[in-house]
């Protein structure tokens, strides 16, 4: 709401609560990973097609907020799916079985950010044991990654898969290192996340962003400007037919080409993925494009969003109020819309069952700071007042006692 129609989304509903527990083994797409097996024998289960092992446990905990919502809800079964296959994953993720880590190539970040999730969206109802699994996986990353890239080796003697090794690590890891120091209240951790995002950016061995600068991409104006050079090589058909749109991400080193390649040889267009040498390695975009970089750039926001409330002369930070006072309200978030502009953005105030929506206006060109003046209502007789900023297990929330 208010982005779907009613209907829109009873349809939707409908489509996920009557064939949620059906389940092909053979089919790629399906509503929820029934397996509770790691790899099926002779056929990899858990992969790159989106049925990492925890896929389950995000799809089932967006069921279960949607349902607890709904009049006739059944949010309770999701919850229990999404609490078995949380159990499942602290019980039998190894990080030292490639196969449960790098082995699924643009799926690895799935798993790390599933139980991360659990943690943001509904804390109360994780397993024991989750943030404790997801301490081990922190030190684990920190042990592979204490090198001059910051990058996350494969072995003592290996930086990384020298034939298959997909752009999935670096672009999509960065998302569950941000994650899960948030949770666990890690710098080095989300320093080491940032270190991920500067590897996509150039920070790399072959020296240039991992997305390739064509002619096409240019002419639509669709790369980014301030980026010199862009990744050398890229595949023609191998991302899905998305060599002309914005962002797509189109190699990452080879094992060979760590610690500082030699020079790299340009062929636009023309590696069909497999060609090493001297050669830029170009891979499927399409899997690193969506879902895993998408999700580094949400994670990335829970360290910097940060909500207060000052006087009405905005020189001293405050926690309670009177009615009829004058206050400034102040956010910190990633709303940096337009660059050329002054952004907009909003918090909720929330009174009993009244919820109020309050517009704040950046403090000036991309701040990424947000100010607003409000008067306390004369007659609330509420005890305190609930700031809020974001949702589902992001939000930012400020309570202010109310003196009467």
């Amino acid at each position: 709401k208010p982005y779907l129609a009613e209907e829109t989304y009873q349809k939707y509903r409908k489509v996920c609560l009557d064939n949620w527990e059906a389940y092909d083994r053979h089919k790629v797409v399906r509503f929820w990973t029934y397996s509770t097996k790691w790899v099926d024998e002779g056929f990899q289960e858990f992969n790159e097609m989106g049925n990492a092992y925890g896929q389950s446990v995000f799809r089932n905990l967006f069921m279960y907020e949607s349902e607890r919502h709904e009049k006739d809800g059944s949010p309770e079964k999701f919850l229990k799916w999404a609490q078995s296959g949380a159990s499942d994953i602290i019980k039998n993720w190894d990080f030292n079985n490639p196969r449960h880590m790098w082995w699924i190539r643009n799926a690895e970040h799935i798993t790390p950010q599933a139980l991360a999730y659990f943690l943001l969206l509904a804390p109360e109802k994780a397993p024991e044991g989750t943030k404790e699994k997801l301490e081990g996986w922190a030190l684990h990353i920190k042990q592979k990654s204490n090198n001059f890239w910051k990058y996350r080796k494969h072995s003592e003697t290996e930086w990384a898969h020298p034939k298959t090794k997909e752009l999935g690590g670096a672009p999509a890891l960065g998302g569950s290192m941000f994650a899960i120091a948030h949770l666990l209240n890690d710098p080095d951790l989300r320093a080491l996340g940032w270190a991920q995002t500067d590897f996509v950016f150039g920070v790399n061995p072959v020296g240039t962003h991992l997305s390739n600068k064509s002619e096409a991409r240019v002419k639509i104006n669709g790369y980014w400007n301030g980026v010199e050079k862009g990744w050398p090589q890229s595949h023609p058909h191998g991302y899905g037919e998305l060599g002309s749109v914005r962002g797509t991400l189109d190699g990452s080193p080879l094992d060979s080409q760590f610690p500082i390649a030699e020079k790299i040889e340009a062929i636009e267009g023309k590696n069909e993925g497999r060609v090493f040498g001297k050669n830029a390695y170009a891979t499927e975009g399409w899997g690193v494009s969506n879902r895993g970089w998408q999700a580094t750039l949400t994670f990335s926001t829970l360290g910097s969003h940060k909500l207060k409330v000052f006087d009405s002369d905005f020189k001293e930070e405050i926690s309670s109020v009177k009615p009829g006072q004058n206050i400034t309200i102040q956010l910190n978030a990633a709303l940096n819309i337009d660059r050329n502009a002054i952004d907009k953005g909003w918090v909720l105030l929330k009174q009993d069952e009244k919820v109020e929506k309050i517009q704040l206006t950046e403090t000036g060109l991309n701040t990424g700071v947000f100010t607003s003046k409000f008067k306390i209502p004369k007659n609330t007789d509420v005890n305190f007042l609930e700031l809020s900023y974001g949702f589902l297990g992001f939000e930012k929330k400020l309570k202010l006692d109310v003196q009467h």
